[in-house]
Order: structure tokens, then sequence, then C-alpha cells
């Protein structure tokens, strides 16, 4: 974690590119953590945000595309992270009160 922290600075260093692109794989990494623990507890997979996704890779989109592209994103890992995140604790639940 503190390694993360130390990147921060280094971030406001690079050019406009290189941060899309660093974002964009921030959050493929995000999704694949999601798209994981979904598999782990056999939630089915789909993925309509990785169109989306794939809009923070366009280098000759303006500025307000690729903001509206990656508030797009973040809206989408959200609502997956909620979905996961109820079937994780409806689990915990289960398994604390069995019938």
């Amino acid at each position: 974690m503190n390694e993360n922290i130390e990147n921060v600075p280094s971030f406001s260093g690079l050019t406009i590119p290189e941060k899309r692109k660093l974002l964009s794989d921030e959050y493929f990494e995000l999704l694949a953590v999601i798209r994981k623990m979904k598999s782990d507890f056999q939630i089915p997979i789909d993925d309509p945000e990785n169109t989306i996704a794939r809009k923070l890779y366009t280098p000759d989109q303006t500025e307000d595309e690729y903001l509206n592209a990656l508030y797009e994103n973040i809206i989408g890992i959200k609502e997956e992270l909620a979905d996961l995140l109820t079937v994780v604790v409806d689990n915990l639940y289960e398994e604390k009160n069995p019938e």
C-alpha cells in the first residue's frame, strides 16, 4: 500500500496520454479483481463496462470525452462492487445464521 502512495506524486509529472494509460491500467486491474471474486462466488460475469473502458485508450479523444468515459467506468465499477458486496454479505450472514 505504501508503494502506491509513493507513486502518487510521480503521477503529476506524467503527460496526459501517460496519465490516461495509467488510469486505464488501474481500472483493468480493479476489474480483474472483481471478475475473480465474482468467479469465486459463482456470480455470472457480464462485462458491458469493458466496452466503455476501451474509450480510455483512445489517444485522439478530447479531455471531456475522456473524463466522461472515466466517469462511466467508475459508475460501472461502483455498481459491480455493490452487487459483489451484496453476495459476500449474504454468504457471511448465511454462514453465521444457518437454518
